[in-house]
């Protein structure tokens, strides 16, 4: 199975050749080339597979739990909520290849995308295989949520529940709500990676220190989260973000035979109701294109859910692993201050305002739309 598994990283080609006309009766140049050995297709070299950079175990519970973060963090963001289950689960806080400061896979091929991903849901698998996890629970945050996605949909043998901790399935383009694959890589090549290009250093350093307390609401442990967050590079952020926009996973959902749970965190605050609105229509109509999909919305809770209610948040998946629909959670409104957004504008005349930094907002999709 292993074998197989890192055999799919493979990328050969084989170059489409012209149908070889007959050559004229009693020819004797065309009966003597004929003759002589053909020369084999070109190859390209397989893309080299990248394991798991390191994980954190801890737990003696029954059921075994596999953590992903998003392409920012190291495992070990997950520390403090597997201290409080160690009981109950044992739990393998992974760190795919590039994430939370770790060398980074191979370079994609020239014109490619979607490499690093797909590695990342095999190292993920290979992990699992290695250490005997017998169908443990995956759980997924942000971006780590789509490799985890991959790797039910083409691996379900290796995957018990699935947990998705507001995990987009898409990037939809500025004017194409479902596009095809080839209108994805032209806006990639010809909009998005010319603009990623065009921002500064220090400016993208910015953006990234102004979106770091977003991820709960305790200040100290935002700033813990940042230290860590910081040693991801550009260069391994941008290019799992590319991997993102490169691929739609929602025609993955209803191919997902586990049991899933989506739990969407809204964020704090009044003033972005409507973007708080959208993300629970995606939240639910993702969760509805899955045969056993379940839904949970926490409002008034940012990115980390399981820092900011911790209680709720580790019942929620007790009861999701009983088969049971945990209950929304809608507290009372917490204020911003002092917080910082990034709805925040940057400096005048310091780069494009159109330069995208951070994945765009999705606009609800109806699940039943082309994809």
């Amino acid at each position: 199975m292993l074998k197989m598994l890192l055999t799919c990283l493979v990328m050969a080609w084989t170059p489409c050749l012209a149908q070889e006309a007959q050559p004229p009766a009693h020819d004797p140049q065309a009966e003597h080339a004929a003759t002589q050995p053909k020369a084999e297709p070109a190859e390209r070299a397989p893309y080299p597979f990248t394991p798991v950079a390191k994980a954190e175990v801890v737990g003696t519970g029954a059921r075994a739990m596999v953590l992903v973060p998003d392409v920012r963090y190291p495992g070990e963001i997950f520390l403090p909520f597997m201290e409080r289950n160690k009981a109950h689960y044992t739990m393998h806080a992974i760190t795919p290849p590039g994430y939370g400061g770790t060398a980074q896979p191979a370079p994609k091929p020239e014109g490619e995308f979607g490499a690093w991903e797909n590695n990342a849901a095999l190292a993920i698998a290979q992990y699992i295989q290695e250490k005997g996890l017998q169908k443990p629970i995956v759980v997924g945050l942000g971006l780590g949520g789509r490799p985890v996605c991959i790797l039910a949909a083409e691996h379900a043998d290796l995957v018990g529940e699935v947990i998705l901790l507001n995990t987009q399935f898409f990037w939809p383009l500025p004017t194409i709500e479902n596009p095809t694959p080839d209108e994805r890589m032209e806006f990639i090549k010809k909009e998005m990676l010319p603009r990623m290009a065009r921002i500064p250093e220090a400016e993208w350093l910015r953006r990234k220190k102004l979106n770091m307390p977003q991820v709960c609401i305790d200040e100290k442990r935002s700033e813990e989260i940042a230290a860590m967050a910081m040693r991801t590079g550009r260069e391994a952020e941008d290019g799992y973000v590319v991997d993102f926009a490169a691929r739609d996973l929602r025609p993955q959902l209803p191919g997902l035979s586990m049991p899933v749970m989506l739990l969407e965190s809204t964020g704090l605050g009044d003033a972005a109701l409507t973007f708080r609105e959208r993300q629970e229509a995606l939240a639910r109509a993702h969760a509805a294109m899955i045969p056993s999909g379940k839904v949970v919305i926490y409002r008034q809770t940012r990115h980390f859910a399981f820092e900011d209610r911790p209680a709720e948040f580790d019942a929620a998946i007790a009861s999701f692993l009983k088969g049971e629909q945990p209950p929304d959670l809608d507290p009372a409104p917490v204020p911003y201050n002092n917080v910082p957004t990034v709805d925040a504008p940057p400096p005048t005349g310091q780069i494009d305002p159109n330069a995208p930094s951070t994945p765009p907002t999705e606009t609800p999709a109806n699940p039943n739309a082309p994809k």
